[in-house]
């Protein structure tokens, strides 16, 4: 549980998966530029863009030793895009997701940048890792 919510009519506990799934939906809209995959550079989706039902295992969320959660995602860019800019852009829309839907801020999100996928290449493999 990463958040929990008490009302007059009970208390809802917010998953994992629940912000797994926001944080994929973030990442999507940059599916012209940028790919969410898991380290070995699996894609999150399956066939005709429908979402694959495993958001959790393309997104971490980790709880660190002073209770704040830190977000992460393994992405692949299209050659030619700005890989800090790319990356930036989407630690700022998963921030602020993160905040409009579950009002939950992560101390931290991180980027790992797993490839570069041109249009004559196989995907380049990359390590970059930006935080924010």
């Amino acid at each position: 549980m990463i958040k929990q919510e008490t009302s007059k009519y009970g208390t809802v506990d917010i998953e994992r998966p629940v912000a797994a799934h926001i944080v994929r939906r973030a990442v999507m809209r940059f599916r012209a530029n940028a790919i969410m995959t898991d380290s070995k550079l699996r894609t999150v989706t399956r066939g005709r863009g429908e979402a694959s039902d495993k958001s959790s295992d393309f997104v971490k969320i980790a709880k660190g030793a002073d209770d704040r959660y830190s977000v992460s995602v393994n992405v692949v860019v299209r050659f030619g895009i700005s890989i800090s800019r790319a990356a930036n852009e989407i630690i700022a829309e998963i921030r602020k997701d993160l905040k409009a839907f579950l009002d939950f801020e992560p101390a931290e999100v991180i980027v790992n940048v797993v490839g570069v996928k041109s249009k004559s290449k196989p995907v380049i493999k990359r390590n970059i890792i930006i935080k924010g």
